[in-house]
């Protein structure tokens, strides 16, 4: 599966075209708390190795640190 880096501006025209797009969060609670992605689900790095079940296969990911 081919991946690369995109900036902010490319995933919000992605949004805005309707794209089906999964926003994973992986920072720690105490930095979710402090600001989040309005769209972004909140996985911490630690917990993404028992948490892949969580992450979905079928659309574009895109990871937030």
């Amino acid at each position: 599966m081919p991946y690369g880096e995109v900036d902010p501006a490319e995933v919000k025209a992605r949004l805005a075209h309707g794209e089906d797009v999964f926003l994973l969060d992986v920072r720690e609670p105490d930095e979710v708390e402090a600001w989040s992605y309005p769209i972004g689900v909140n996985i911490p790095l630690g917990q993404l190795g028992d948490r892949l079940d969580e992450v979905p296969r079928d659309v574009t990911i895109v990871v937030a640190c």
